[in-house]
């Protein structure tokens, strides 16, 4: 096969932009005990960059904590997930994180503000009713695997055409 025959042809459309996701903690968790569920997929979609999964250093160290309490048999499935998958960022500084105060659980605001300063898209949860954010944002609060059947809909509508 000559050289020709095995590079692929140039594309004049640029590839559209990768989803931008903030992976909370417990999605974290669930990821690194389940190999079979929408938390564990996801991660390994962003490990091989189709999606880009991201996250503040609180909610890696919060995720890290709980599996090493309840779930210890996962906690290298964890690091690596951790290590292959997602990116890392420090927390935000508490003036950022009170910009949000009013639109998530107390507990959660900052987590809210992480993905917002950080040009999330989606913020991946199990606790959707946490988060109560102004529509202006453009963040989608979505569960895993809602998350998952509207990314199985986009993939056959592109399929399809």
């Amino acid at each position: 096969m000559s050289n020709a025959e095995s590079t692929p042809p140039k594309s004049t459309e640029e590839a559209p932009p990768v989803p931008r996701l903030l992976i909370d903690a417990d999605v974290l968790v669930a990821g690194a005990f389940s190999r079979t569920g929408a938390s564990h997929l996801i991660l390994r979609l962003g490990e091989f960059s189709i999606l880009q999964c991201v996250a503040p250093v609180q909610v890696r160290e919060e995720a890290e904590r709980n599996i090493r309490y309840k779930l210890p048999e996962a906690v290298h499935t964890f690091r690596t997930l951790v290590d292959h998958a997602l990116e890392i960022f420090p927390d935000l500084s508490v003036d950022d994180v009170d910009r949000f105060a009013n639109q998530a659980h107390p507990e959660d605001v900052s987590i809210l503000a992480s993905a917002v300063l950080n040009n999330c898209q989606y913020l991946i949860t199990f606790n959707t009713r946490h988060y109560y954010p102004d529509k202006s944002l453009g963040l989608t609060i979505i569960t895993p695997g809602k998350f998952i059947e509207r990314l199985r809909f986009a993939v056959s509508a592109l399929v399809s055409t």
